[in-house]
């Protein structure tokens, strides 16, 4: 089974607990991805709103030391990263990002930081964020619109010139909650080439008690809005609450065979690695 997860907060956890990459009781280390017969991991750097400025600057060198030390061995590791207020207001900061191999970055977290705002804010996108849009498309980073509330979501979509995609939401019809994407939404990502990566948070999906049939329920909306290769995975592991059913990535393996089951080989694959890969150009 090959496995391509557009998003984790398994840096964060291993700064903050004082742990490790390769072996941990986390939802995620290297020694169980590389179980799988090719594993592709996109690691964030988380930017807590409460970080501003040169603080958040140095939040994300801390957690990017950890990513430039660890031997990956046949894992394969994006970078990404969640937040860009650690710029610090430069501009220049998303070349220096670039260099140090960002491969995504989200504008904002929750809240505004001076280039968008976040589902909490009602804020658009600012002349410095439009800057923002056009520097990662000149630097070839993908822009993740997680967490954009819909006026800064409409207003990348009137900024951007390239694909960009949903590293971590699920369906607003099927959960109405904030962080998830209206149908249109989805649509206009499927339209422009993007993907987006199916969340596992419990929040996300609208149950207390998940399971692979919440997950599934969200695949099946999109599924009906013509994502079939569209839809990813973007489990948000060791940042959320995750039911025990479909915590930690040793259980992906039973959750791909239950999308084999009720969706067949071929769209499971492209859900779980083929999607993803192809827009990255992986495959």
């Amino acid at each position: 089974m090959k496995y391509f997860d557009l998003h984790c907060d398994t840096l964060c956890r291993v700064v903050d607990e004082k742990s490790n990459l390769y072996e941990n009781d986390f939802d995620i280390d290297l020694k169980r991805l590389s179980k799988f017969e090719k594993a592709t991991q996109t690691f964030a750097c988380f930017i807590d709103d409460k970080f501003k400025g040169e603080e958040a600057y140095n939040r994300f060198f801390k957690l990017y030391e950890i990513y430039k030390n660890t031997d990956f061995g046949n894992v394969t590791p994006i970078l990404s990263i969640e937040n860009l207020s650690c710029i610090n207001k430069d501009i220049e900061n998303i070349h220096k990002f670039k260099e140090l191999g960002v491969k995504i970055a989200s504008l904002t977290w929750n809240g505004e930081n001076g280039i968008a705002g976040g589902v909490n804010s009602e804020s658009g996108l600012t002349d410095f964020g439009k800057e923002v849009v056009k520097q990662l498309e000149s630097e070839n980073i993908t822009l993740d619109v997680s967490h954009l509330n819909k006026k800064s979501f409409y207003d990348v979509c009137k900024t951007a010139t390239k694909p960009f995609i949903a590293t971590h939401s699920n369906s607003f019809t099927v959960c109405p909650h904030k962080r998830n994407l209206s149908d249109e939404q989805f649509e206009i990502i499927c339209d422009i080439g993007g993907v987006v990566g199916i969340n596992f948070y419990n929040k996300f999906l609208c149950e207390n008690e998940t399971d692979f049939t919440d997950l599934f329920n969200h695949i099946e909306r999109f599924l009906l809005l013509g994502g079939e290769n569209s839809i990813s995975l973007g489990s948000d592991f060791d940042g959320c609450d995750i039911h025990k059913s479909i915590k930690k990535v040793e259980n992906m393996p039973i959750f791909y065979e239950f999308l084999v089951k009720n969706l067949g080989k071929s769209i499971a694959e492209k859900i779980f690695y083929k999607n993803s890969a192809l827009f990255f150009k992986m495959l």
